[in-house]
């Protein structure tokens, strides 16, 4: 009974939420597409996606997947200029404008 690590794969889907303020992109609504582990029975799959799913969900509320640089000329004008990125229908959807 000795625990082993798991291997396997996962394929996963999701939408953005970006904060002006802090310049951060958070991934939201992450959903399993496909999840293969070695030695985990197919019946154990569907609970395991949703388990994982929100995991997932709960760990990026409150961590950013990425943060735009203010010591990049690039990434300062980008986050001074964009005021939400969203997925809509498969699409990225990216707001610009200037002041509030």
């Amino acid at each position: 009974m000795q625990p082993r690590p798991l291997a396997g794969s996962v394929d996963a889907s999701g939408g953005l939420r970006y904060d002006p303020k802090t310049g951060q992109l958070f991934l939201t609504q992450s959903k399993i597409e496909r999840l293969a582990l070695q030695g985990v029975p197919e019946q154990y799959s569907s609970p395991v996606a949703l388990a994982l799913s929100q995991a997932l969900d709960s760990y990026y509320a409150s961590h950013a997947i990425y943060t735009l640089n203010v010591f990049d000329s690039k990434e300062l004008a980008a986050r001074l200029t964009l005021k939400s990125v969203v997925i809509r229908q498969q699409r990225l959807v990216v707001t610009l404008g200037i002041g509030t």
